[in-house]
């Protein structure tokens, strides 16, 4: 093979891949373009936004027993000016109650009246200045079914219940007329709690049947009809106050398994 021969090939060969690569520019750009109208005519989908679900509160604090034994009462006592004054019962604990919603409490002694006698065990009665001390301390509800909730029998019972209602709270588990629902209700921040409140007994002190509908006795059957009374309000929460167990132990008696 000569030269020209040589020269000649070459740039056949030349002019070949020339041709190869022009086309595989060209073929480049043009889909580069289908793609570029491709993502320009597409619609932008967004994606779906999760909706974060609004939250609503209620902040409750529960305190067992609020009693007043002798000891209590004299304690509470000014001889100098004849007064009560029970807030230092409260001043070590009171900020734990502080902007709390609600703050419940059992009631566990009548609040009669100084005609009725102040009396601490067995038969208690405590001066309206205990109201003032548990306002103070910032209670809010107040369960009025024990088993001391007869100490001064019916008239007590009634006192109380006036007393109680006088001084703000919502007394819950007692009432002075018949036709009173036996619960309460408490809303806020689009929140609605039920509350009930009943007794297991009240130490061989009974009501007459004209004043039996004043207090609530644990009974599983009204319990059950009273919480689906209750339900129809539409509640968010119901919460029961249930006064019963063996004093000083750390067990459940049988009726508190069984109910």
């Amino acid at each position: 093979m000569n030269t020209a021969e040589t020269f000649s090939n070459t740039k056949h060969k030349t002019i070949l891949l020339g041709f190869f690569f022009g086309v595989l520019i060209f073929a480049g750009i043009f889909f580069l373009m289908r793609i570029s109208d491709t993502v320009i005519s597409s619609p932008v989908t967004a994606p779906p936004v999760t909706k974060i679900p609004e939250t609503k509160e209620i902040t409750m604090t529960f305190v067992g027993d609020l009693m007043m034994h002798q000891e209590q009462l004299q304690s509470g006592y000014d001889k100098t000016t004849k007064t009560y004054n029970f807030d230092f019962f409260f001043k070590s604990i009171k900020n734990v109650f502080t902007g709390k919603d609600i703050v419940f409490g059992n009631l566990e002694t009548p609040i009669a009246g100084e005609t009725l006698k102040y009396t601490g065990y067995p038969t208690f009665n405590a001066p309206e200045a205990y109201l003032e001390s548990l306002s103070e301390a910032h209670f809010t509800h107040l369960s009025l079914a024990n088993n001391h909730s007869l100490d001064r029998r019916a008239e007590g019972l009634k006192n109380t219940i006036l007393n109680v209602m006088k001084h703000g709270f919502v007394g819950v588990g007692a009432r002075q007329n018949p036709t009173e629902k036996p619960w309460s209700l408490f809303e806020k921040n689009g929140l609605k709690i039920g509350f009930l409140a009943y007794t297991y007994a009240t130490n061989g002190f009974t009501l007459s049947k004209e004043n039996a509908h004043m207090l609530d006795y644990i009974d599983r059957e009204k319990i059950e009809k009273d919480i689906s009374l209750l339900k129809l309000e539409n509640p968010d929460l119901v919460v029961i106050s249930l006064h019963m167990g063996d004093e000083y132990k750390r067990t459940p008696n049988t009726q508190q398994v069984t109910l």
